[in-house]
């Protein structure tokens, strides 16, 4: 009983948190554009504004309330917006997932530095393999 009311306190958390939303847009947003442009571009620019903006910030607001306790469904961003559909999950401690994957022929990364760039560049030149260079993506 106290799982379920829980999980309906949460929809209505996030109900909740999406009619503000739409209270913001109505009352805000799209009177101020539907004065000054067409009917058809203020709902175009509303629906960008409240799909990708005000519907993201306030999921991330939410996020900074409430931590959920199951494995996530998707990656997030250091920025903190969802990312990639997480495909494999790990369980064990880190020490436990570090020693599982060095028995496998897996290295641990080398941390993002400076240094570490310089280390790429060199092993680039001389055509040498680096195994445990960092993974570098777009931040």
């Amino acid at each position: 009983m106290t799982l379920l009311f829980a999980r309906v306190l949460k929809r209505l958390l996030v109900l909740l948190l999406g009619g503000i939303v739409v209270y913001v847009v109505v009352q805000n947003v799209f009177p101020f554009l539907d004065n000054r442009v067409p009917l058809v571009f203020a709902l175009f620019v509303t629906y960008l504004i409240t799909a990708y903006t005000l519907i993201p910030l306030a999921f991330r607001i939410f996020r900074l309330i409430y931590h959920p306790i199951h494995l996530p469904l998707y990656c997030i961003t250091p920025d903190g917006f969802a990312s990639d559909p997480v495909n494999i999950a790990l369980v064990g401690s880190r020490q436990q997932v570090i020693l599982a994957m060095e028995i496998a022929g897996w290295r641990l990364a080398d941390p993002k530095t400076p240094l570490s760039i310089v280390h790429q560049v060199a092993y680039i030149l001389f055509k040498r393999s680096y195994p445990s260079a960092p993974i570098w993506t777009k931040a």
